[in-house]
C-alpha cells in the first residue's frame, strides 16, 4: 500500500493506493474507477464534517467511515471537485481539487490479436466490445453499433456492419479465407448507457492463420 499526505487550504488529503496503483498521482484517476481517499479538516474541531460536491456530473461520490470514494464520468478528461466543511448548519467551501483523468481501454473481441486461426474466425458471428484495464479487468459494458470490414488476399471484400452481428455475406466470406489473408477492422463506434456520446474503439488489423496442425 502507497500512501501520501497533501495539504490544501483547510483540509489534508491522505491518499492511499495499492501498489499496482503507485504510477499514479494523487490527482489522477481512470473513468468510471472508484478510488479512495481521506480528507481530514486541519482545524481541531470534532463535529465539523467534510462535504464533496463536482460540477454537472464530474465525479460520484460517496462517504465511507474511514473517508470517500470518487468516480470521474465516462468520457471526462479533466474534473474538478469542491471540498468543504460543515460547521453546525452551515457549509464553508474551502478549495478544489482538480484532476486528471485518463481514458480506460477500448476493448472489443480482437484487441489482443496480431493473428487468427482460420477456423477461429470462420465461426465468430459478432463483434463484443467493453473499456476496462483489460479483459481481465472489464470495468464497462459497451454494445457495438457499427462498424466496417476489409478483407484482403485470396478475397477482396468489404462490409459495413449496423450493429454488432456480423451479416451473412461476412460470415461467408470469412469461411473462405485462407493462410496470410489479412482482415482489417475499423470505424468501429459503440455505445454505453454511462455516455451520451458515442464510443470510438481503435482499429484492428489481424493475419489469418492455420491452427489445424
Amino acid at each position: 500500500m502507497v500512501q501520501d499526505t497533501f495539504i490544501f487550504n483547510g483540509f489534508r488529503v491522505i491518499d492511499r493506493r495499492p501498489n499496482y496503483q503507485r504510477v499514479l498521482s494523487m490527482d489522477t484517476l481512470y473513468e468510471e474507477t472508484y478510488r479512495k481517499i481521506k480528507i481530514e479538516s486541519l482545524k481541531s474541531v470534532s463535529d465539523s464534517t467534510i462535504v464533496l460536491k463536482s460540477r454537472k456530473s464530474d465525479f460520484r461520490t460517496y462517504q465511507q467511515y474511514d473517508g470517500h470514494s470518487i468516480k470521474a464520468s465516462l468520457g471526462l478528461d479533466t474534473g474538478v471537485l469542491y471540498v468543504g466543511e460543515i460547521l453546525e448548519t452551515d457549509t464553508i467551501w474551502l478549495d478544489t481539487m482538480v484532476f486528471t483523468v485518463l481514458p480506460l481501454k477500448r476493448l472489443m473481441s480482437y484487441t489482443n490479436l496480431d493473428s487468427i486461426c482460420s477456423q477461429k474466425i470462420s465461426s465468430d458471428y459478432e463483434l463484443f466490445g467493453g473499456l476496462g484495464q483489460g479483459w481481465c479487468n472489464y470495468i464497462v459494458p459497451c454494445k457495438i453499433t457499427k462498424f466496417k470490414v476489409d478483407v484482403s488476399g485470396s478475397v477482396n471484400e468489404t462490409f459495413e456492419m449496423h450493429g454488432n452481428t456480423y451479416s451473412q455475406d461476412l460470415i461467408d466470406c470469412f469461411k473462405r479465407v485462407k493462410t496470410g489473408d489479412e482482415i482489417y477492422f475499423y470505424d468501429i463506434l459503440g455505445k454505453s448507457s454511462k455516455s451520451p456520446k458515442p464510443i470510438a474503439f481503435n482499429h484492428k488489423k489481424m493475419v489469418v492463420k492455420d491452427c489445424s496442425l
